[in-house]
């Protein structure tokens, strides 16, 4: 079968769907050697990266990205380059996060900052989020990363501060006088505040908390994928991105990533 599937790549037939069955193929660990194999440099994949499909290119680089492949780099990064599809260019760069990226990382960082100044229309804000998100994780794991001051102190927040339940109307009672929303629940004190300054010097409270509003009952059942998908539509990113001074311009990441 994998053969196969090869043959198909090679005959340029049905390309969007042999792509996808060797991903498949890959996850068998009895199979995943021969992938390997007929993959080799990943030559007989990198054509595909241009096809006029998007859906192929796609599938091409999520392929490259599965086995790891290094020689693969540059095609990649020329295929990022070039493409113009939104949802295809995450998927590139978390393929080339694969293989060896030193080579791009300046000019990396500088669509990074580019994206970060574009107007970006409420219909692409997904696929932005997660390609600005791809290369932050790209930058990140070359060690470009930038240092992040937290600038969130005299900004109003929703927060939960957790306490042993015999000080909760204690911690209540310290809270600013400009706290709003206020409530007590099992976990703690429950309010919006203005200054973060003010509520840190109470001493009766554990940990202050800040609710990311997951928008979705979760259990473990659901698995991490879930998981995963339920915090990045959140307000955690909104949170850290605009509490934040390095990542780029406050307004344009309040922009791309601010959630209703």
């Amino acid at each position: 079968m994998t053969d196969n599937l090869f043959t198909q790549l090679d005959q340029n037939q049905d390309v969007r769907a042999a792509l996808s069955a060797i991903r498949a193929v890959l996850k068998n660990e009895a199979d995943s050697p021969r992938v390997r194999e007929l993959s080799g440099d990943g030559s007989r994949i990198t054509p595909f990266l241009l096809s006029e499909d998007p859906k192929t290119r796609k599938n091409a680089a999520a392929l490259l990205g599965d086995l790891g492949i290094k020689e693969a780099a540059d095609a990649l990064y020329q295929a990022y380059l070039q493409e113009k599809t939104l949802f295809v260019r995450p998927v590139l760069l978390q393929a080339l996060k694969k293989t060896d990226a030193s080579p791009y990382l300046a000019e990396l960082k500088v669509q990074y900052d580019r994206l970060c100044g574009r107007e970006v229309k409420e219909e692409e804000k997904k696929h932005i989020r997660e390609e600005l998100r791809a290369l932050e994780q790209l930058l990140r794991r070359e060690g470009k990363g930038t240092h992040h001051t937290f600038t969130g102190w005299n900004r109003r927040h929703a927060v939960l501060l957790t306490t042993n339940p015999k000080y909760a109307d204690v911690t209540r009672e310290q809270l600013p006088r400009s706290a709003q929303r206020i409530g007590v629940n099992s976990l703690g004190v429950q309010a919006v505040v203005d200054s973060l300054e003010e509520v840190v010097k109470i001493r009766t409270f554990r940990e202050l908390l800040f609710p990311i509003a997951l928008g979705a009952k979760l259990t473990m059942e659901d698995g991490p994928e879930a998981f995963g998908e339920a915090v990045a539509e959140s307000r955690l990113l909104w949170l850290l991105l605009r509490c934040h001074r390095e990542i780029g311009r406050a307004s344009c990441r309040e922009r791309v990533f601010s959630t209703v």
